[in-house]
């Protein structure tokens, strides 16, 4: 069974896909949620918003975003992306796509939401829902469109950064198997263990020659003690002389010259031997440098070692290396005098600040700066740095060591980074701070200028101005770098300029111009203004207060402060006249939410008020703060607004509900607009397709209990509303799950029934508590139910698990528990186990046995529900517990339980029901099909191989038509599975069924493209078979209407073009016109004309074939563009007229056939006179007209309409209107 596992094209594809998704969609979604979140940060937002949070949030979710005893201390990087679609659906002020918010979203709809719901969906599809971890080609180039296009206009749209693409594009081509990497390694370490093995020869042979040199020293060290000897011996002689011949003094002087030379030739000795000591010295310290060297090189395998071991360092490392690559080769980029001053900081100090406004260009230079320290200063590759850019300060730890050779970059660093190393300055200071060389890291910060100042960044003495380098200050670009950059994006500014580009650089704002320059470019409506976008860059503006979040507007304060108008220079802080007070209160580094801000709500209201605008204008602005003010949960500004005069319309009080202040509600409550107001969709946190409900319902799904119980002491009569599907107050209520507020909601409906008139049916108590039986209570609820599925309360919370709401109702109203639903006959434990809430499950089986044995109407029993949603545990309890149900099939099929998880393709169910009940494996349902071709007809990959190799002989089955497994994935046109089956059982590709029809009779007919492609290419045979009527396989794909399909067998095998069937010689034609296929029948007619002119065995063309079948626009179309046709008769005399009257009941049909046949007629200079249209036997069309009201009325008691329907004469008038005026065809049928 190996060879099961082992890897392949798809599974690279399923990897890379799951790359995607772990590694580029989060980080992605952590981008854009800090776009969305205020200054303050997740952390506070957490505690401001957790009414409206928590209750979304599963149990490990509550864990981690509100730790028992404490607040969140993490950082957006610490979320996955379950967590991140959470925070940005509820408080990332993201407007919901058309379908909803978790809900597919319309293929056209490019809102966020429905891009971040692609998203989303993508991620379920590759691990919540994927069968296996394969993905077919076709498949996946499908899922890498839909994530490449949905991250690129989120990209585009709101993030100032090109990586992700980069990333998603990187990744569709890099290398996924790191076996030859391995290889690589394992070559290198070879080479250098041979190198050390050398030196390690070398070095023994220093030590031989050191030894030999010990040698030699000692012999001159005995030479001289001889040579002194010697001269001793002499002085004796000497002496000896001096006694015995002392008056020979001259020999005497002779033999002193000889001892002199003896010295000089002693001293010469000595010079010799300092030499050798020199030479000696130098050896040793050539064998220290070969220990130095050994020493490194061990260092290097220790480094190697270290990053083999470290697979996501090495991995990071790899990725932003393609994107320094992939950012840095684009042809806008240039080298200024900032980007070389910012390599000087870091060759002096290891580490550089890149600070500025947004579209200044910081992240680009730091790209290039890493790009530059990749290939070694000067090109040095010694002093190479292996570039990692950290996305969360949690892998700090892990990744920061001293001497790691690396160059660390952190991108847009936030207020919490910047904590985060201020913390870390000890840990800073020992791996990056000195000088630049081959073992020390680097590292680079890119960060915003508010930031930068808000944080007091410069406090710490790393960040200070010596290590930073200000895009907006000393280091601005000059003029010539500027026209640099605009001619690099536009290439054509000369001719667009008229050749005053110069006057573009010279106009331009000194923030954002490389945005501005990309905005020209790619905006064509831009170049229009020409030189006026660079004076005022509005669309640029407006593109960049896109990416702060809805509450940041501090330029709107900015505005009010400055009289409503901005001059020149009024917000550049290096501009001489700029007043820096009022720019310090707009832009103190904090964003200013002016939802919550009192002074300025209070301020921009007489301002507003002081102006002479358009008053409904002023009104809608005044509308819009108080609606967000009530949504943000101010009560300050919210009664403020409303003291003000201003009205609130009908969106207000779901707002005020949305924000939860009982006080701001209470106000409201003086409007009449409370107990009017309808909402189209609830905005509460539960997935509720809950619309046009009013307040006190909304108040529910928000699990407000005071104001529930607020709004019905005002308005009472909303308990009693419905939704637009039927549900009441109540049933939304316990799709909360929440206990406590549907006991609320239950009370004041409760109390809204009571009557004297209904004591005589009071309520029980049974052991302290409530019981209704018989009571009012218990008809009211148990008559609440959806308009279009009839479920009850108890449905509700049965089939999303609430265990406490649906234990309570059970016993407060035991009449539930033996309710079904109007759409399937289906009991609440129906409803559970199709949930897959084992908890309840078990409750209602133990406390209600008889529902074990309950059938819908269709006969499913609970363990169908439960196997069709592939329910594990579930299903392991019913088989277990009641071993009866295993064996149940249902009456829409005669299915079994095996049959129901195979179409589901749930592997871990299907596997356990073929091994506990081995017999079910056999079973086939009514139409004789086994659950293999269950698990065909659903294309599940992986039950449908476990059950190939299990049970081998499913393969050669047929059902009662005769079809084999892979008519049935050849009609589900599910390629992987179809191609399986083709290459394992290659006789199934011959098999024909009852009806003669081959596989790819199947796949034709179904038009499945894929499939048919690879069954023609594959087995040429089967493209001229022809089944039992003749048909091919051409005919089949016409009937269907399947335009591809169609058009690529016209094209591929001509010859099908022309094949009639043995049926009736109807052409491929007159199949696609029986069908009504107007794009099909169209492409035939214009490709293949002789088509049009051909008839069938009984002289039928192809526009008696679509008057019969009643296609219109079919029917138009040939009457219109083939108007020969329109007095074509077949073998019997029939025109179409007789057609239409005889088998359709279609005036408009008539009337627009019979215009083109009296325009045809008259046109040839003969009369029109549908009197004289008479088949071979004499028949008019009104005669086929009563024909066809005689089938309609057979054996109807209406005797006397039958009668004069029979007696009727023909018409006195031949006009469309008088004859159907007299005609009773039409009148006739509406009275029966």
């Amino acid at each position: 069974m190996a060879t099961n596992y082992q890897s392949s094209k798809e599974t690279t594809n399923f990897a890379r896909i799951c790359r995607l998704v772990i590694d580029v969609i989060p980080d992605l979604l952590r981008d854009l949620l800090n776009t969305r979140l205020p200054a303050s940060g997740l952390s506070a937002v957490l505690t401001t918003q957790k009414r409206k949070i928590f209750s979304v949030l599963k149990q490990h979710q509550k864990n981690i975003l509100y730790p028992q005893g404490g607040v969140f201390q993490g950082s957006v990087k610490d979320l996955d992306t379950s967590l991140l679609y959470i925070l940005l659906r509820n408080i990332g002020n993201i407007p919901s796509h058309h379908q909803s918010w978790g809900n597919a979203p319309d293929i056209a709809d490019r809102s966020l939401s429905a891009n971040i719901d692609r998203l989303r969906e993508q991620r379920n599809a590759a691990f919540a829902h994927a069968p296996n971890a394969s993905l077919s080609d076709g498949d996946f180039q499908a899922s890498w469109d839909i994530i490449r296009q949905s991250v690129e206009e989120i990209q585009n749209s709101e993030l100032n950064t090109g990586r992700f693409v980069v990333a998603v594009d990187e990744m569709l081509t890099m290398e996924m198997d790191h076996r030859g990497t391995n290889k690589y390694i394992k070559e290198l370490l070879v080479v250098i263990k041979g190198d050390m093995a050398g030196m390690s020869v070398k070095l023994d042979t220093i030590e031989t020659d050191m030894a030999d040199l010990q040698g030699n020293v000692g012999a001159v060290m005995d030479d001289v003690s001889a040579v002194r000897y010697d001269v001793s011996a002499v002085r004796d002689d000497v002496g000896a002389v001096r006694d015995d011949v002392g008056d020979v003094r001259d020999d005497v002087g002779a033999v002193r010259d000889d001892v002199g030379a003896v010295r000089d030739d002693v001293s010469a000795v000595r010079d010799d031997v300092g030499a050798v000591r020199d030479d000696v010295s130098a050896v040793r310290n050539d064998v220290g440098a070969v220990r130095d060297d050994v020493g490194a090189v061990k260092e290097q395998l220790t480094v190697i070692s270290v990053d083999r071991g470290n697979k996501p360092r090495r991995a990071a490392i790899e990725t932003t290396k393609s994107t320094v690559r992939g950012q840095t080769s684009r042809s806008e980029i240039i080298s200024t005098q900032a980007l070389e001053d910012a390599k000087e900081v870091i060759r002096k100090n290891g580490m550089v600040i890149i600070k500025d406004a947004s579209g200044d260009g910081k992240t680009m230079m730091c790209y290039q700066l890493l790009k530059w320290l990749m290939d070694g200063d000067n090109k040095d590759t010694g002093l190479s740095k292996d570039p990692l850019q950290l996305y969360s300060m949690s892998k700090w730890d892990k990744i920061v060591q001293p001497e790691a050779q690396i160059a660390l970059f952190i991108d847009d660093v936030s207020e919490d980074i910047v904590e985060e190393l201020k913390r870390r300055k000890d840990s800073i200071q020992s791996a990056f701070c000195g000088t630049l060389n081959s073992r020390s890291n680097c590292l680079i910060l890119n960060v915003r200028d508010e930031i930068f100042k808000s944080t007091q960044m410069s406090s710490c003495e790393l960040f200070n101005d010596e290590n930073a380098i200000d895009l907006r200050g000393k280091n601005l670009m000059t003029s010539e770098e500027k026209l640099q950059i605009l001619e690099k994006y536009v290439p054509k500014i000369k001719v667009l300029s008229g050749g005053k580009e110069s006057k573009f650089v010279k106009l331009a704002p000194k923030i954002g111009f490389p945005q501005c320059c990309r905005l020209y470019r790619d905006v064509p409506s831009l170049q229009n203004e020409g030189v006026d976008f660079f004076k005022s860059p509005v669309y640029f503006m407006e593109k960049t207060l896109k990416k702060l979040p809805k509450e940041c507007f501090a330029s709107l304060l900015f505005l009010f402060l400055n009289d409503g108008r901005v001059k020149k220079g009024d917000l550049d802080p290096n501009s001489e006249n700029v007043d820096k007070k009022k720019l310090e209160i707009a832009f103190p580094g904090n964003a200013l939410n002016v939802w919550t801000d009192i002074q300025f709500l209070q301020g921009f209201i007489r301002w507003l008020s002081g102006k002479n605008d358009d008053k409904n204008l002023c009104h809608e602005i005044k509308l819009a703060l108080l609606n967000r003010a009530c949504a943000s949960g101010s009560e300050e500004c919210a009664l403020f607004l409303l003291s003000e005069g201003v009205t609130p319309d009908v969106e207000t009080p779901f707002y005020v509900v949305e924000g939860g202040s009982v006080s701001v509600l209470r106000k409201l409550l003086e409007y009449d607009v409370t107990q009017t107001a309808r909402l189209h969709m609830s905005r509460s946190p539960h997935i509720v397709l809950a619309r046009n409900i009013n307040v006190l319902q909304e108040a529910c799904l928000f699990e407000s209990e005071e104001m529930v119980t607020m709004l019905y002491n005002t308005y009472p009569h909303l308990v009693h509303d419905t939704d637009h599907r039927g549900q009441s107050t109540l049933q939304l209520g316990a799709r909360t799950g929440n206990c406590d507020i549907f006991k609320t909601v239950e009370r004041v409906v409760l109390k809204s029934l009571y009557r004297v008139e209904y004591e005589h049916h009071r309520c029980e108590t049974v052991e302290g508590r409530v019981v209704h039986r018989n009571c009012v209570c218990a008809q009211y609820v148990c008559q609440l139910v959806t308009k279009y599925g009839g479920e009850t309360v108890l449905h509700y919370s049965c089939r999303r698990g609430h265990m406490e709401v649906c234990k309570y109702l059970c016993e407060s109203y035991p009449a539930l528990t033996t309710a079904v639903d109007m759409f399937g006959g289906q009991t609440v434990l129906h409803y559970s186990c199709l949930g897959g809430h084992l908890e309840v499950c078990k409750y209602l089986c133990e406390s209600y046995p008889a529902l074990t044995t309950a059938v819908d109407k269709y006969r499913q029993t609970v363990l169908h529900s439960s196997c069709r949603g592939g329910h594990m545990e579930v299903c392991k309890y019913l088989c277990q517990s009641y071993p009866a149900l295993t064996t149940a099939v249902d009456m829409f099929g005669g299915q079994t339980v095996l049959h129901y998880s195979c179409l589901g393709g749930h592997m871990e169910v299907c596997k356990y029901l073929c091994k506990s009940y081995p017999a079910l494996t056999t079973a086939v349902n009514n139409d004789g099909q086994t659950v293999l071709h269950s698990s065909f007809r659903g294309g599940h990959m992986e039950v449908c191989k476990y059950l190939c190799e299990s049970y081998p002989a499913l393969t050669t089955a047929v059902n009662n038509d005769g079809q084999t497994v892979l008519h049935s994935s050849c009609r589900g046109g599910h390629m992987e599975v179809c191609k399986y089956l083709c290459e394992s059982y290659p006789a199934l590709t011959t098999a024909v069924d009852n009806d003669g029809q081959t596989v790819l009779h199947s796949s034709c007919r179904g038009g499945h493209m894929e499939v048919c492609k690879y069954l023609c290419e594959s087995y040429p045979a089967l493209t001229t078979a022809v089944d039992n009527d003749g048909q091919t396989v051409l005919h089949s794909s016409c009937r269907g209407g399947h335009m591809e399909v169609c058009k690529y067998l016209c094209e591929s095998y001509p010859a099908l073009t022309t094949a009639v069937d043995m049926f009736g010689g109807q052409t491929v034609l007159h199949y696609s016109c029986l069908g009504g296929h107007m794009e099909v029948c169209k492409y035939l007619c214009e490709s293949y004309p002789a088509l049009t002119t051909a008839v069938n065995n009984d002289g039928q063309t192809v526009l008696h074939s679509s008057c019969r079948e009643g296609h219109m626009e079919v029917c138009k179309y040939l009457c219109e563009s083939y108007p020969a046709l329109t007095t074509a008769v077949d073998n019997r005399g029939y025109h179409c007229l007789h057609y239409i009257a005889r088998w359709t009941s279609d005036i408009d049909l008539f009337t627009e056939c019979e215009i083109h046949v009296k325009q045809y007629i008259e046109s040839t200079g003969r009369k029109y006179d549908i009197t004289t249209i008479l088949t071979n036997q004499g028949s008019s069309v009104l005669d086929k007209a009563k024909e066809q009201i005689e089938d309609w009325t057979w054996g109807t008691v209406n005797k006397a309409l039958l009668k004069l329907k029979c007696t009727l004469k023909k018409p006195r008038s031949t006009s469309v209107l008088g004859l159907y005026i007299q005609r009773p065809i039409y009148y006739l049928v509406q009275s029966l």
